[in-house]
């Protein structure tokens, strides 16, 4: 078992660059994120969503820019934001 996870860990190593560097470029995007002022009124699905996004983000500036699925998993991220956005929308014009 460990050997497969060890596997595992090096195949993503190899796609998506030294772990460690990764985990500094995101916290670094998500500290500048978090030091905003509209940060702490944002819905938590906005916010969540911006997260994973630095994160992809950080695997492509450490890995390869060329994978595929962090281009999608983003666009799938900011997709969900979106539906937030309009649902909200969609509320309020309920409301008047």
């Amino acid at each position: 078992m460990l050997d497969e996870i060890k596997k595992i860990l090096e195949e993503r190593g190899a796609v998506y660059g030294e772990y460690a560097e990764v985990a500094f470029t995101s916290q670094t995007l998500k500290s500048a994120m978090h030091s905003a002022h509209a940060w702490w009124v944002m819905p938590d699905e906005i916010k969540e969503s911006l997260e994973m996004v630095a994160n992809k983000i950080s695997r492509m500036v450490n890995g390869s820019c060329m994978h595929e699925d962090n281009i999608l998993d983003i666009m799938g991220y900011m997709q969900l934001a979106l539906d937030r956005v309009r649902e909200r929308d969609h509320d309020d014009t309920d409301a008047n």
